[in-house]
């Protein structure tokens, strides 16, 4: 990664394409993304996270993600990753 003050990452997998591809794709792609950015110095992370994911943990998740349970769950894992780095970040959801 060349020098950059700002990184935004938008992964789309969205579930479609089944669990192996939402768990290497949402989820690993989005911390190998933030690995690099640290390693580059990058000033700001911007990433965009699914709506409600924040709450996938929750006894009370929406009921709309259990059709999508691994991705979500990839989402919210990604995002505690995001929220524990050192990076400066915004997380966006879907929703906001």
């Amino acid at each position: 990664m060349k020098e950059r003050t700002q990184l935004y990452l938008q992964l789309v997998q969205g579930g479609h394409k089944g669990a192996e591809k939402s768990m290497l794709i949402d989820l690993d792609g989005a911390i190998k993304s933030m690995k690099a950015a640290e390693q580059a110095g990058v000033k700001r992370f911007i990433m965009v996270s699914g709506i409600g994911v924040n709450r996938w943990y929750d006894k009370n998740h929406l009921e709309r993600m259990e059709c999508l349970l691994v991705y979500s769950a990839a989402k919210y894992y990604a995002d505690l990753w995001l929220e524990r780095s050192d990076l400066d970040y915004t997380s966006r959801r879907s929703d906001q």
